[in-house]
C-alpha cells in the first residue's frame, strides 16, 4: 500500500457513500418537497428518477474517463460539481430547477463512483485491494440504507430551517404535528 492509503480510502468511502445516500434520501421527503414547491407527484418523482438514471447510465463512461484522464481528476470534478449542484438545490426556487440540478448531481455522482474505486486500486498493491474495496462497498450499503432517516429530518423541518425561519419564529403547529407523525413513522417505515 502507498503511504497515502488512509486519505485515499477516506475520500473513496465518503465519495461513494454520498452518491449512494443521495440516491435514497428523497424517498421519504417527497411529500414535503411536493408541498413546499407546490409540485405534482410526477414532478417530485423525477427528482429521484432523474438522479438515478443519470448515475446509472453514465457509470461506465465515467469509469473510462477516469482511466483516460486520471481518477483523481475525475473525482475532483465530480465532487465539485456535486457540491455545486447540492447548493443550487438548496436555493432552488421551483421544482423544475430541482429536477435539472438533481440530474446534474447524478452526472457528477457518476463521475465520483468509479473514480473512488480507481483511486483505491491505485493506492493498494495489486495483490491486496480486497480490504479497502470491502470497506468502500460496506459504506455504500450503509449509506443507501441510511438514506431515509435524513429524509425524515428534512420532512420534519419542511425546508424552512434552510432559510432560518424556524430559528426566528419557532416551529409552527404544522411542523410540530409533522415531527410527531414522522417520528412515529420512523419506527414503522413510510
Amino acid at each position: 500500500m502507498t503511504r497515502h492509503r488512509g486519505p485515499v480510502l477516506a475520500c473513496s468511502v465518503i465519495g461513494a457513500a454520498v452518491v449512494a445516500l443521495d440516491g435514497t434520501v428523497l424517498t421519504i421527503a417527497q411529500p414535503a418537497l411536493q408541498r413546499d414547491l407546490h409540485a405534482h407527484v410526477g414532478q417530485v418523482q423525477w427528482t429521484s428518477t432523474g438522479y438515478l438514471v443519470a448515475v446509472a447510465s453514465l457509470l461506465v463512461f465515467a469509469g473510462r474517463l477516469g482511466d483516460r484522464y486520471g481518477h483523481r481528476r475525475v473525482f475532483a470534478l465530480g465532487a465539485l460539481g456535486f457540491a455545486a449542484a447540492s447548493t443550487g438545490i438548496a436555493l432552488a426556487p421551483g421544482i423544475g430547477t430541482v429536477i435539472v440540478l438533481r440530474v446534474l448531481q447524478g452526472i457528477c455522482g457518476a463521475l465520483l463512483q468509479p473514480a473512488t474505486l480507481g483511486m483505491l486500486r491505485t493506492a493498494c498493491p495489486p495483490d491486496r485491494p480486497g480490504t479497502a474495496i470491502a470497506v468502500r462497498t460496506a459504506a455504500i450499503g450503509l449509506a443507501a440504507a441510511a438514506g431515509p432517516p435524513p429524509a425524515r429530518s428534512y420532512a420534519a423541518t419542511a425546508r424552512c430551517a434552510a432559510f432560518g425561519s424556524a430559528f426566528r419564529a419557532g416551529p409552527s403547529s404544522r411542523m410540530r404535528h409533522e415531527r410527531r407523525r414522522i417520528s412515529g413513522s420512523a419506527m414503522y417505515g413510510p
